[in-house]
């Protein structure tokens, strides 16, 4: 089985700028859900801890491209791409390299230091 590529980063703006923005650039929501994941830190790590992460995502289209926007609740709002799109039939990028260039192309104001953000590891941080 292939892995799908995907990036992930921070928004320096707020959960409805974002979304603001990407509907004057033409984008239209394409799914609207709450996701609640729940992650276990194991005990060998010197502490056993169970915590959950909550998000708000918006799956946007342009009809060229789809891409997440996520109000992680208690530690800000995230923009995630994955390779191949949940309903168009092309893809955001055949390497990370184009999937970067693609979302750099919407002019969104992102943290573009790190394209690979994981969330659950912004939360644990938040709550140690």
């Amino acid at each position: 089985m292939k892995e799908e590529l995907e990036i992930c980063v921070r928004a320096k703006e707020s959960f409805n700028e974002v979304y603001k923005k990407m509907l004057n650039l033409g984008f239209h929501i394409q799914e609207d859900f709450i996701l609640k994941d729940i992650y276990m830190v194991p005990n060998d790590i010197s502490i056993s801890l169970e915590f959950e992460i909550t998000d708000h995502n918006i799956l946007m289209s342009n009809g060229k491209n789809e891409i997440y926007i996520q109000d992680v609740k208690g530690v800000g709002t995230y923009i995630e791409m994955e390779q191949n799109n949940l309903l168009l039939k092309n893809n955001n990028g055949n390497n990370i390299e184009e999937m970067k260039n693609t979302l750099n192309s919407y002019n969104l104001n992102i943290d573009d230091n790190d394209y690979f953000v994981r969330k659950a590891a912004d939360v644990l941080k938040s709550i140690l």
